[in-house]
Parts: structure tokens; sequence; C-alpha cells
């Protein structure tokens, strides 16, 4: 018996023997581990209007020191919803983000934390372990206007699971899920997304916050403002993003709702940064008047084409709007006795002329302003009081004729005076000549004496010719005599 066990035992020894020198000859392969590693889909929100944004998250149950994944592709109907943008969580920070949306119905994501896996190949593992659910990525879809009914999301495949070892972990794939559509009109009125031209907001854009800030330079007078509503439907208003001042400047974005009634209003206080001025100082014009500058308003209606801008007066910096060819300035004044208003301001003579929202022209370089009539200076003949609106809004009180020619009587920066002619076509003025007609009446007067005259020298020379044909026909007929 005893025999019986020791040959038992040496085979057993010998079989493990084996069975280890085998192990050491074959090549080694990669191990697929299965840690019970799930996928599943998560949505925003599961009833949604058309036009609407919903957010897909893909969460793992847990992630045992996963350093890369992917392709991990996310499947939805390429007819009712539109790709638009990915978020990925800050717990993986590290990983670098790869995305394919080439083909229609397929968003395909893979990652590799690069910072980790350079880590180990230096002997040092700093990788993490994740016992509950994590987000891997999340996917934004915009649903298409004429969307209705259950929107399917679902995960084709989600392979590439390695970890610190480089062990390729095998994931189980959860059941899809499906967001409904309804086919009312949405009462969304928030935005997906917000960014000003050349600047960063503080803080970064969230939907739900409502008021943010941001710096600009000096030299910049106007910025355009990007923003993108959840809905599709929704309509935006954006103003205040031009003409900024140095200063601080509000650029307020209005959102509509598809519904017409629900409203959002997000703010943006812009800090235009540039040489501040200090309200005081003083220009003077041609005839001796003073002025002072003060802060424009934050809300003003200049002429088309004024742009904020800053200039050196009186060897000061401040702040002047300006249009390219125009010599002169708009610039915001107080005379001490009216109310502050825009004031034009030309550098080369100093006149300064207050701005009218109506009844002003520029005409080659030149500002003019309508102006009364003045004692001396008559309309021309067959024109009335009439009013026009030029091409640029501009209400202008002046005179018409018959023919449609209209002229307003104006004066420029210098003083002088005159009519000019507003051509409709070109949109511009031209200057009016009135015609002076006293000598065309005087040679209409002569002309009709000249024909008076020689119509009378005509009856004159008809009547002679009269008697002397008949003096010549008495003495060459003579009437007989009576005895």
């Amino acid at each position: 018996m005893n025999r019986s066990v020791r040959l038992y035992t040496a085979i057993c020894i010998i079989v493990v023997m084996l069975s280890t020198l085998f192990m050491t000859v074959l090549p080694s392969e990669n191990v697929y581990a299965d840690n019970n590693m799930i996928l599943s889909l998560t949505a925003s929100d599961y009833s949604v209007n058309p036009g609407d944004i919903v957010t897909i998250s893909v969460f793992a149950n847990q992630l045992d020191h996963i350093t890369r994944f992917g392709p991990v592709d996310l499947r939805f109907p390429s007819d009712k919803a539109e790709f638009i943008s990915m978020w990925t969580p800050t717990e993986l920070s590290s990983f670098v983000y790869t995305s394919d949306d080439s083909e229609a119905g397929h968003l395909r994501i893979s990652a590799v934390d690069e910072v980790v896996e350079s880590d180990i190949s230096l002997g040092e593992d700093t990788s993490s372990y994740y016992e509950a659910d994590i987000i891997l990525f999340s996917a934004s879809f915009r649903m298409t206007p004429d969307a209705s009914g259950g929107i399917r999301f679902w995960l084709e495949c989600a392979d590439g699971f390695r970890n610190n070892e480089g062990i390729e972990y095998s994931s189980g794939i959860g059941d899809g899920i499906t967001v409904n559509v309804s086919g009312t009109v949405s009462d969304d009125s928030s935005l997906m997304d917000m960014s000003i031209e050349g600047a960063s907001l503080t803080p970064d854009f969230s939907s739900d916050v409502y008021e943010y800030t941001a710096t600009i330079d000096n030299s910049i007078s106007s910025v355009d403002v990007y923003a993108d509503p959840r809905n599709s439907g929704a309509i935006i208003n954006v103003t205040g993003n031009i003409y900024l001042v140095p200063g601080e400047n509000l650029i307020t974005v209005d959102v509509i709702a598809e519904d017409g009634i629900a409203t959002s209003q997000y703010k943006i206080y812009v800090t235009k940064q540039g040489t501040a001025f200090d309200e005081g100082i003083t220009i003077t014009d041609y005839e001796g008047r003073s002025y002072t500058f003060v802060s424009a308003p934050a809300a003003y209606d200049l002429p088309e084409g004024f742009e904020s801008s800053i200039r050196a007066i009186n060897g000061y910096d401040v702040p002047v709007f300006i249009k390219e060819g125009v010599v002169s300035y708009l610039v915001y004044l107080s005379s001490g006795e009216d109310d502050p208003a825009f004031y034009f301001y030309n550098p080369t003579n100093r006149v300064i002329t207050r701005y009218n929202r109506d009844n002003y022209a520029i005409i080659s370089s030149r500002i003019l302003n309508v102006v009364e009539l003045p004692n001396g200076v008559k309309v021309p003949d067959g024109f009335k009081e009439d009013s026009i609106t030029t091409a640029e809004g501009v209400v202008l009180q002046g005179y018409s004729n018959a023919e449609g020619v209209f002229i307003a009587y104006m004066q420029d920066e210098a003083g002088t005076t005159a009519f000019y002619r507003y051509d409709a076509e070109s949109g511009q003025f031209i200057d009016y000549l009135t015609v002076d007609r006293t000598a065309e009446r005087v040679y209409g007067l002569f002309f009709r004496i000249f024909v008076v005259i020689s119509l009378i020298e005509s009856l004159i020379i008809i009547g002679t010719v009269y008697l002397v044909r008949r003096i010549i026909s008495n003495r060459n007929n003579p009437r007989p005599r009576r005895v």
C-alpha cells in the first residue's frame, strides 16, 4: 500500500513539473478577464420637443485601473437626432479623447490616459480604481424639427478596455434608452453655449448662469457674440455689442422660446481697457465757447458707420466716435447750459455743432445741419415746404418742387450756408445752384418789344406800299371828268 502511495505521489510531481515546463516554453498571451464591468446609458431628459437638446451619458459601473478604452460605438437615428458636442468628466481629465462621427448614426469614442501610461513605462503606477458608477463621456444631440415618437439610443460595441498591466477587459453592454419627442412647441429659452469674440467669459458658460464678465482691448469697438439655444426654434437677440466705450459695457442676449412666451436674458459685462479720462476735460471751439467732456450713457443712437475710438484733444486721450472718410469726431459734451449731448467736433477748424438724430447729412467729409432760412434768402421758385427720409433713415426738413427735386438749406462746420439738393439714387447731397433769371426776363421783355415794333413796321410798310400803288394806278388810269 505504501508503495502505491509513493508511486501516485511521484506521478503527480512529474505532471506538475511537465505542466510548468510547457507553460514556460509556450508564448504568453493577454488574458481576458471579466470583472463584471457593464456600460449603460442615461439621458438628461426622457421627454423633449422637436429641436430640443438632449444629453446622453455613457457610464461604467466600475473602472479597475483602466488606462485606455475604445472605440465605444454609440448609435442613434441620424434622421431624428443630430450630434452637437461631447463632454468629458473631470475624473478622467488626464485621458485624451478622440471622436468619430463620420458615419451617419454612429458616434465612436476612444480615450487613452497618456500620463498614467507614461508613468507606468517609468515604473510608477498612478492609475486609479473606481468601484462606483462613473461617466466615460457625454454627448449632446439636437432633435430634428420633424422628430417625433420614441428616439432610440444604444451601444453597439464597447471594446479596447485595458488596465495598468496591459490586460484587456471584456465589458458588458446594458439596454439602450428611449427619448420621447412630442409634437408640441418648446418653452425652452435657455442657451446651450455662448461665447464672445476675442475674449473669455468669467465664469465658464453654464446654461443656468445668467451673468458674466469679459475684458477686451481698447482698440476693439464692437464684438460678435455667439449664442446657441438649446431648442433650434428659439429666437436670439443680441444688443449692446457695438459702439463699445472705455470702461464697462453691458451686452444682453435675449432668448425667446419657440412658444413665444418663455424668455431668458443673459448679461455680459464687458470692460474695455484703455486710457481712462477724467470727466472735466474741456474743449474750446473757434468762437471761444467751452465744452466739458463727460461719460457717454450706456445706451445711445449714433449715425451709421461711426465706431468707438480714442483721440488726443488738447493733450488728453478722450473717447470719440469716428467714421472713415469723415474729418469730424462725435464727442459727448456738456455745454454748461444744456443737458450733455453728442456734438460733431472738427479738429481742423475747431467747429463744434450739436448732433441731431434728424436734419443732418454728410457731404464730401463735411457735416451739414439743416438751419432756418434767414431773412433775405428766398426759397427758389416752384419749391414748397416738404420733408424726406434719407437712405440712412434721417428725416430732413426742406423744400420740393413738382419735378420731385428736394432741396434743404444747410450749414456746414465752417458756418457756410447754402441750398443742397438730395440725389435719391446715390443717397448723396449736391450743391444746389439757384439760377438768376433776371437777364432772361430782361431779354424776354426786349424780345416782346422787338416783336411789337416789327409788327408796327410791317403794317407801315404794307400801308405805304398800298398807297403808292393806288397813286400810280390813278395816274395811269385817270378818271374821265364830267363836262
